[in-house]
């Protein structure tokens, strides 16, 4: 398996209507470096669908562990 840092790209091909009514749904690994949890989480449209051990604050994922540093992201190919 290969993990490659998470990078947004943007679709051009498409006009604005029809972007706004194709949900942007990405697949990403969660790394915690407090506790070494590695996880697959699934964020639409930049944010991150319900999970019980993630939240999300702004642009940053942290993990229930208890650690103040926020998970690494990084997208599978």
């Amino acid at each position: 398996m290969v993990l490659a840092l998470a990078q947004r790209t943007q679709t051009q091909s498409l006009s604005r209507t029809a972007v706004h009514s194709i949900p942007d749904v990405h697949e990403l690994v969660a790394f915690c470096p407090g506790c070494k949890t590695l996880e697959t989480l699934w964020f639409n449209n930049g944010w991150l669908m319900q999970t019980r051990k993630f939240i999300q604050q702004g642009e940053q994922v942290f993990h229930d562990c208890g650690t103040p540093v926020p998970c690494r992201l990084y997208r599978t190919y």
